[in-house]
C-alpha cells in the first residue's frame, strides 16, 4: 500500500488516518534511518576486504550484506531497534540534510495560510516540485537514500494542483513531515 493511501483514510473526503502521525511517521523515520546507516561491523568489512580484492566485488558484497541486515532490522520491534542502532555508522540521510527539505515545505505551507490568489498558489506548487529535483540531486550525491526520495516524491505528488484542495493536502503533508522529523530526531539524536 502506498504511503499516501496510508496517510489519508479517504483523500476525496479529506479524512486523515488517525495513526498517520504516530505509527506511520515512526515507521517511515525508522526505515529512512536504517537505509542511511552502515550496518556492517568493522569485522564484516575486514572479512569482505580480505575475500574480495576487486573494489567492485567488495562493493557488491557490502551492498548485499547491508540489504540482508536492513531486512533483519525491519523485523525488530522499535525498542530492539533503538538499542541495536548504537553500533551503526551514519552514511547518509543526516538530519540536517533531511531537515532542509522539511523546512522548505513548512515555509511554503506557512505562505499559503493567508493566500487567496491562484497565481501565488502556482508559484508554491512550482517550488514544491522544485524540491523533487533537489532531492534527486541530493540522492545523486549520496546525501539521501531512495527511501527518503520516494517518500518525499510521493508526498509532493499527492498535493492537488487546485488551490482549495491543494492547501488542505499541503497542510496534511506538512503535519506528516513534522511528525516524521520528530521521530527521526529520536533515531539520530546526536546529529
Amino acid at each position: 500500500m502506498a504511503l499516501v493511501e496510508r496517510i489519508w483514510k479517504d483523500k476525496a473526503k479529506g479524512e486523515v488516518n488517525p495513526l498517520a502521525f504516530s505509527d506511520l511517521a515512526q515507521k517511515m523515520a525508522q526505515k529512512v534511518d536504517i537505509e542511511g546507516r552502515d550496518l556492517l561491523t568493522s569485522e564484516e568489512n575486514k572479512e569482505i576486504k580480505r575475500k574480495f580484492k576487486n573494489k567492485k566485488d567488495r562493493d557488491l558484497a557490502k551492498e548485499k550484506l547491508q540489504k540482508e541486515k536492513e531486512k533483519q532490522m525491519q523485523k525488530m520491534t522499535y525498542e530492539e531497534w533503538l538499542i541495536e542502532k548504537v553500533n551503526w555508522k551514519d552514511k547518509s540521510n543526516k538530519p540536517t540534510q533531511i531537515r532542509k527539505f522539511y523546512n522548505v515545505i513548512f515555509d511554503l505551507h506557512q505562505r499559503t495560510k493567508n493566500q487567496t490568489e491562484e497565481t501565488k498558489w502556482n508559484e508554491i506548487i512550482a517550488q514544491l516540485h522544485r524540491q523533487l529535483a533537489l532531492v534527486h540531486y541530493a540522492r545523486g550525491r549520496n546525501l539521501v537514500t531512495n527511501s527518503f526520495v520516494n517518500m518525499l516524491e510521493e508526498l509532493i505528488k499527492a498535493i492537488d494542483q487546485t488551490p482549495e484542495q491543494g492547501k488542505k493536502d499541503l497542510e496534511v503533508v506538512t503535519n506528516f513531515l513534522e511528525a516524521f522529523m520528530a521521530y527521526y530526531k529520536e533515531c539520530r539524536p546526536s546529529n
